[in-house]
Formats: C-alpha cells, sequence, structure tokens
C-alpha cells in the first residue's frame, strides 16, 4: 500500500475538525489520508487527559469568543485562530509508519513537514533525535507550546509547529499545529491564567510569512508519501 488520499483544506469549528478524525479511526483505515484544517470559528483544543473545566470551562472561553473542544490525542491545550492551521494524516496498520513506536513516527512526520516548509523558503528545522520531555517556561503550565515533544517544528530557536499522536488497532492518528502568524500572547496566558505573557514569546512564536495552504498541502503530500 502505498500514498496517500489528500482531502484538501477542512474550514470549519472545532467540532468538525476532531470528528472527521474520531469517525474514520474508529471506522478503520483502507487507505493514508492527509488534510489541512482551518479553525473557524477560533476554538482551544485540549488533550484527551485534559477536562473542559476550571480554565477551561466553556462558558469561560466563549466569552472571549472561543470554542472549546478534547482532541483523540495527547497533550495540552492548543489555540487554534485564523494564523493556525493543522496538519491531520490518518495511517493504516499495513504501512511502515504505523509499525514506529510512536515519538519516532511523530519526529518522521514532523522532519516531512518541515521539508516541505523549507521548499517554500522557511528555514524551519526538527529535533536530531526524540528530546526528552522539558518544560521550557520557568513556571507551570497547561501550554502545548511550552514543552518540549517529539513532533516539535522550530524556527530561529522558538517552536512553531508540534503535534501529537494515537495509535489503535485500527491504525494511526497524526494531528499536527503550526504556527504562522505572530500568536497572541495575551490570549494565550489569559487561558492558561499564566502571570507573565512576556515569557511566552520566548517559548514560542509564528513563521511570520504567507504561505499558499494548497501549495503546502502538495508539498507535505510528497514527502509524507515516501513514509506510509
Amino acid at each position: 500500500m502505498q500514498g496517500i488520499r489528500v482531502e484538501g483544506i477542512t474550514k470549519g469549528p472545532a467540532g468538525l475538525q476532531m470528528n472527521l478524525d474520531v469517525e474514520r479511526l474508529e471506522e478503520g483505515l483502507e487507505e493514508s489520508i492527509l488534510r489541512l484544517g482551518i479553525w473557524d470559528p477560533p476554538a482551544v483544543s485540549l488533550g484527551r487527559r485534559q477536562a473542559p473545566q476550571g480554565k477551561f470551562d466553556p462558558a469561560r472561553l466563549r466569552a472571549r469568543g472561543l470554542g472549546v473542544v478534547v482532541r483523540p490525542t495527547g497533550g495540552l491545550f492548543i489555540l487554534h485562530h485564523p494564523g493556525t492551521i493543522t496538519i491531520h494524516l490518518l495511517v493504516p496498520p499495513e504501512t511502515r509508519l504505523y509499525r514506529e513506536p510512536v515519538p519516532v513516527a511523530g519526529l518522521e512526520i514532523a522532519r516531512g513537514i518541515s521539508s516541505a516548509l523549507r521548499e517554500l523558503g522557511m528555514d524551519v528545522y526538527t529535533w536530531e533525535g526524540v528530546p526528552e520531555r522539558r518544560r521550557l517556561t520557568s513556571l507551570d503550565t497547561d501550554i502545548c507550546m511550552a514543552y518540549t515533544g517529539a513532533s516539535d517544528i522550530l524556527y530561529r530557536g522558538l517552536k512553531v509547529g508540534a503535534g501529537a499522536l494515537r495509535k489503535t488497532s485500527k491504525g494511526l492518528l497524526f494531528q499536527g499545529y503550526l504556527v504562522l502568524d505572530s500568536p497572541d500572547y495575551g490570549l494565550w496566558a489569559w487561558i492558561d491564567r499564566y502571570p507573565d505573557p512576556g515569557e511566552l514569546a520566548k517559548v514560542f512564536g509564528g513563521l511570520n510569512a504567507e504561505i499558499e495552504k494548497s501549495v503546502l498541502l502538495d508539498s507535505i503530500d510528497r514527502r509524507l508519501s515516501r513514509m506510509v
């Protein structure tokens, strides 16, 4: 089995973005599937072990115009706004990528996405190997971008991308996150109740570049197709 079915770009709310992945993973996969997601309206996604309560209470987030959804993958919270995109890849168990340990698969996918970005002129890079998990901020936080991860994408010393994976008997799901514009650090800090938005700016950022999303999708497809 080779190649990926590219589904294009899905623009829609948080529930749609997650339900598409969950339904396909539960049904079982006969082929690999790739798409990009644009979240409209903006929303917060939580790792599957987090709960929409406390600072993630839906009413609290709704007051700032944000939806909330729990991802089927792990990790901590992510803010999805017009300056970000998500990368969704599902592969069936028959693929080589599925047989890799989850952190190794995540690093390989991040390298493929990074290669696609470099083709478009972005001087991004990934870790040399699977990194040790560590916090990049001085204080505890539930911000996913404030920790090292196997699927990190870095630009000028800052994280601009991350990813999480979920493996079941029916397939492997990768959900990636890429920041195109400068983040609203004040909003990230408000969501997390983090006291120093300025510190967040020293940890993660955006590519600050206009990228044609359909061109990026084609480039990602060419690179990830070699892995499945």
